[in-house]
């Protein structure tokens, strides 16, 4: 497998490939041509639609997005932090003044990231929770940070960023925010929101055997607690991988639903 990592991941968006022109059709070409990334594949596990519409929607940033580049930010490259981040002070933007002196701070931003005082002051909450967790810190030792990378995974073009690498040790580590990083929580997000087929495509990506997540709560008392993704999940997620790969090779990149065929709806497991 050819791969290639190079630097550090931007202040987004960041959009795969070029959005068609409005009324233009989508064609086979558009998607099958382009890059794959987790979060592409994991759209086409909903669909191929939902793959479309995540390839060519516009990219609408959110304040949990703008929250956890600020905490990564911070974290994996402080060195870097007053460069790419401005922080911005208490600003009525309701008001004609509050509203002006925010056009002031973008203009005078230059491109960086603004980020609201409240929300810096959770970003120091945070790092210092994750500075207080010795096994979360070691993980970060001899690593590399914000990593982009490209390759093949059987056969078909991926690329991703990895947030902190150490292949001479064989991990790469993923840094999330959430609401709640105990066990059972973290268990059921990982499982609804495919975080396991994320560590088989960056295992894959960087030739690594083991994924870890750092989970940081965004909220008091901003717990850290650090998951290794067990032997039997990495085997259930290569297997997922491989059974997706195969699915989307097969796919005519043409528009497709969840099913074309009349379905019969049954009671769910539980009930």
């Amino acid at each position: 497998m050819g791969r290639r990592a190079s630097g550090r991941r931007g202040n987004p968006k960041r959009s795969e490939v070029v959005k068609p022109k409005k009324n233009e059709p989508l064609n086979k070409t558009d998607m099958k041509d382009s890059t794959l990334s987790y979060s592409a594949l994991k759209a086409f596990a909903k669909s191929p639609n939902h793959f479309i519409h995540y390839k060519t929607k516009d990219r609408v940033d959110s304040p949990a997005m703008a929250l956890g580049r600020a905490v990564h930010g911070y974290i994996l490259e402080p060195e870097k932090f007053d460069d790419d981040f401005q922080i911005m002070p208490k600003i009525d933007r309701r008001t004609k003044a509050g509203k002006e002196q925010y056009l002031e701070l973008m203009e005078s931003a230059q491109g960086k990231q603004l980020v609201d005082h409240s929300d810096f002051w959770t970003v120091k909450e945070i790092a210092h929770s994750f500075i207080s967790s010795k096994v979360a810190l070691e993980l970060l030792i001899d690593t590399e940070r914000e990593q982009h990378i490209t390759g093949e995974i059987q056969g078909v073009p991926f690329h991703g960023y990895g947030d902190a690498v150490n292949q001479s040790a064989g991990y790469c580590l993923d840094l999330k925010t959430c609401r709640d990083a105990s066990p059972d929580a973290f268990m059921r997000d990982a499982h609804n929101m495919d975080y396991h087929l994320q560590a088989a495509v960056y295992r894959a990506l960087f030739q690594v055997d083991r994924f870890y997540w750092i989970a940081v709560e965004k909220d008091a008392p901003f717990n850290v607690t650090v998951f290794m993704q067990s032997e039997d999940a990495a085997k259930k997620s290569d297997h997922y991988l491989t059974t997706l790969i195969k699915k989307w090779k097969a796919w005519d990149g043409k528009p497709q639903p969840y099913s074309s065929e009349i379905l019969n709806l049954d009671l769910p497991r539980w009930a």
